[in-house]
């Protein structure tokens, strides 16, 4: 009842950058780059997302606008999670509730590493 699914298709606009953060995504077929907009107006990856992983949490959680664009780089299907049902969660299923929350920390630890050890090899 909390998940929605949804199919995308490749090329697809699923997050676009600066916008209000709503939900987080669940990605269960596919495959999504998440990219930015350099000077120029120059289209930058930086990170690809393969099924069985979830984006759109930092601004979610953050309650801020969105960081980058997410692009479908398949065809693929997702569940989405609104604010709202996150809230509900809480409320009516604490222990999913807490699970989620562990979930999203996991993922941001594995992301922030990501980005440490990429920061260090550019810094040599």
């Amino acid at each position: 009842r909390h998940l929605k699914p949804r199919s995308f298709a490749m090329g697809e606009m699923l997050i676009e950058a600066g916008t209000p953060a709503r939900a987080l995504y669940f990605l269960s077929e596919g495959r999504v780059n998440v990219q930015i907009t350099v000077s120029g107006g120059v289209t930058r990856r930086i990170s690809t997302i393969d099924a069985g992983n979830l984006f759109g949490e930092l601004a979610l959680f953050a309650q801020s606008r969105r960081t980058a664009d997410v692009v479908a780089a398949s065809d693929g299907k997702l569940f989405e999670l609104n604010a709202d049902s996150i809230l509900e969660l809480a409320a009516e299923e604490p222990k999913l509730h807490a699970a989620l929350a562990l979930a999203v920390g996991a993922s941001l630890a594995e992301r922030l590493g990501r980005a440490n050890r990429e920061i260090q090899a550019l810094s040599r």
